[in-house]
């Protein structure tokens, strides 16, 4: 098992009095990166700055392999730990091996200067991050992504154990990113460096880290692996956003797509989906400002999850339950304060053939009745009986639509 490199027990900090930091406790083992996540004026650069050792904290302690930080002296504690702030000021006038050379400055000696082996260990860093053939390059002819480069270079010069970077990409496009984090995750392995970053980018946080840490208002909010971290109820929390989460089908991790809720302005809608036929439909339906509902839909079926996330009341059954009495009465609760009945194109069996009957009564007591398709034949798993169901719909008045954009224009007639 890997040893812990850095140990934060409950620190706290504050400025004039304005507490910034509580309460904050968490580890970072050898060859591990952590991801700080969270809000503007959440703590996160003071953070970086406790833990760097730049400020001291008012409570707690933090153990550098087992020492007290703060026992620590300064130029030793700069041969453990390297620190990259969000804005480096330019110095263009600088060549990369000058800057890079900086680095080395724990290492320098008043009397004998810099040394053969500085300036082998300038040449080996550059050669990590991709430089090498830049050292007599002026650093204010380099783009953006080589700057950023050199930076790296520079805090690996250092030799550190724990190498600390706060929003390290937020000036760089896409391309420029990727590029700087799998540089990170290489020398996280190859050189069993430990790593604190604070990513604005929450995709790019959850790929790229190990564990994340989600901080608001100075405080963990929560901590843990990606999966455990990103999920929609703390996204909602701590940033205030509308989220769907799922798992990034190469890396196994979550990923979100952001939602922008308008404000209602459209009648409400009751949705009957499952097994994610319905999630197009939230998504677009929510963001053009319509209230929606949804159900019956068992806990855990990924439109479920989609509901939950954009905050969409449900009638909820257990995990592959059939509709339950409770359920289905309150679902016709749901339908009776939407002004339509919205039935996506899933599949109906026996478990689920009741959220048929709840359309029906919804449109014999006045409600519009949209219904997605025409291939109920593959669709029912009832031996005929939901196509009878959707033919009866049909015949009193139900429309078919197939696209969202025709659902949207049927809705629009409502208002």
């Amino acid at each position: 098992m890997k040893k812990e490199i850095l140990e934060v027990k409950g620190i706290s900090f504050a400025y004039n009095r304005r507490e910034i930091l509580k309460d904050v406790s968490f580890s970072v083992r050898e060859g591990e990166m952590l991801g700080i996540l969270g809000p503007n004026g959440a703590g996160k650069t003071t953070l970086i700055r406790v833990i760097s050792g730049i400020l001291p904290p008012l409570q707690g302690e933090i153990l550098l392999e087992g020492i007290n930080l703060g026992k620590i002296p300064p130029k030793e504690r700069a041969r453990k730990i390297a620190v990259l702030p969000q804005n480096e000021p330019p110095v263009d006038y600088l060549t990369v091996k000058e800057m890079v050379m900086l680095g080395r400055v724990p290492y320098f000696s008043l009397l004998w200067g810099t040394r053969k082996e500085d300036e082998e260990v300038v040449g080996r860093c550059l050669e990590m991050v991709g430089m090498g053939d830049f050292q007599n390059r002026k650093l204010g002819q380099l783009s953006g992504g080589e700057r950023q480069k050199v930076l790296i270079a520079r805090a690996l010069a250092q030799q550190p154990r724990l190498l600390i970077l706060d929003e390290p990409v937020v000036h760089l496009d896409l391309s420029h990113r990727l590029e700087v984090f799998f540089l990170l995750k290489r020398l996280e392995n190859e050189q069993n460096l430990s790593i604190i970053c604070v990513i604005h980018d929450i995709n790019l946080a959850s790929y790229f880290s190990d564990k994340l840490l989600l901080v608001k208002g100075g405080r963990v909010f929560a901590q843990g692996e990606p999966r455990e971290v990103i999920t929609q109820d703390n996204l909602r929390e701590v940033f205030n956003i509308y989220a769907i989460v799922r798992n990034n089908p190469l890396s196994a991790r979550p990923y979100i797509s952001v939602i922008h809720r308008r404000e209602v302005k459209g009648p409400k809608v009751h949705l009957i989906a499952g097994g994610g036929s319905g999630r197009e439909i939230m998504e677009r339906l929510v963001s053009e400002g319509y209230s929606l509902s949804l159900g019956v839909v068992n806990v855990g079926d990924s439109d479920y999850e989609t509901a939950k996330g954009l905050d969409i009341e449900c009638a909820e059954e257990a995990p592959f339950a059939p509709i339950s009495e409770e359920a289905y009465n309150r679902a016709l609760e749901l339908v009776r304060e939407a002004k339509a009945v919205v039935i996506a194109p899933l599949p109906f069996g026996w478990g689920n053939i009741k959220n048929l009957e709840i359309a029906e009564i919804a449109q014999n007591e006045g409600k519009e009745v949209f219904i997605a398709g025409n291939d109920w034949e593959r669709r029912d798993f009832t031996q005929g009986k939901a196509g009878e169901m959707v033919e009866r719909l049909l015949q009193k008045g139900g429309r078919l639509f197939h696209s969202i954009e025709e659902l949207l224009e049927m809705l629009g007639e409502l208002k």
